[in-house]
């Protein structure tokens, strides 16, 4: 925490840069992004690491208003869910700021990345937009149609674009919570289907229903049993790489604890919720899981 306020100090925002007037800024035509910009979105990155994200989403906006191509603070707005209104993206100047194509790819790469349902449509011509550019084995844009399909509730086509994106990167985070949930609905035609609960597990874990998610995970755990134990162990392999990537994902550590949990291996359940909760410390999810842990542990 030290460390981030002496980031902040760092890169104040009594810093004269900020006094540019950007609406009369040159076209970038040599890519990269402005040290502006750039400033702007280490700020923003700073203020989420302190769970400031008000302050978070002002100078992710920032640097994007200063130069549209600043793809990493757009990324930060729509996977924290920060992008609360639509308007934001045409409000950009990607015609002032770009040269025609580059300005027009952007734009249709920014709305395939929404996640506004009322707007399904403009996303899906955008991504179709974007195909012309043979972009349909981009991550972003597969990641984009595997989450439209989730909200239609289409899970097996959703299922085949996520392991399509798997295929090309294992390790996309973002993906994951997806490609995990959309076996959710086979449970409903086998209840002896092992990912189904898993599924299941993870979507009462995200909406907070924390008894329903150790029972799903309970349930996937005696299905792994035995002759199954191998896939759980893939399970487990998986989050131990994700886990032990830098920085290290507290998602994932919770995920393991949720594992050992339900295989009531406690102490090692225990350990990975600690070390979630030192990443995330404030994280409701995991502080629930650690004392209903430790109740279990109590009466074994």
């Amino acid at each position: 925490m030290e460390n981030i306020k002496r980031v902040l100090n760092i890169l104040d925002d009594e810093n004269p840069i900020f006094d540019r007037d950007y609406n009369l800024v040159d076209k970038n035509t040599e890519g990269g992004n402005s040290l502006e910009a750039s400033i702007c979105y280490l700020r923003g990155v700073a203020y989420s690491q302190q769970s400031d994200l008000d302050n978070a989403k002002q100078w992710f906006k920032k640097a994007l208003e200063i130069d549209v191509k600043c793809f990493e603070a757009f990324n930060e707005l729509v996977i924290n869910h920060m992008m609360t209104k639509w308007d934001f993206v045409n409000s950009l100047k990607f015609d002032e700021q770009l040269e025609y194509e580059d300005a027009y790819f952007t734009k249709m790469n920014y709305i395939s990345m929404l996640k506004k349902y009322e707007h399904v449509t403009e996303i899906q011509d955008a991504r179709s937009e974007l195909d012309k550019f043979r972009l349909s084995n981009n991550a972003d844009i597969l990641l984009s149609h595997a989450d439209e399909l989730y909200t239609q509730c289409r899970f097996k086509e959703c299922l085949e674009v996520t392991t399509k994106l798997f295929e090309l990167d294992m390790y996309n985070q973002e993906c994951l919570p997806i490609h995990i949930v959309s076996p959710r609905v086979a449970s409903t035609m086998n209840s002896h289907c092992g990912p189904a609960w898993i599924g299941f597990g993870n979507t009462f874990a995200i909406e907070l229903e924390h008894d329903q998610a150790i029972t799903a995970d309970s349930t996937a755990a005696k299905l792994y049993s035995g002759p199954h134990l191998p896939m759980l162990n893939i399970v487990e392999s998986y989050f131990q790489k994700v886990a032990s990537m830098s920085p290290p994902n507290a998602d994932a550590l919770t995920a393991l604890g949720y594992i050992y949990h339900v295989k009531e291996e406690f102490e090692e359940a225990i350990m990975y919720y600690h070390e979630a909760l030192g990443i995330c410390p404030y994280d409701p999810i995991t502080h629930d899981f650690l004392s209903s842990c430790l109740k279990e542990m109590v009466h074994c």
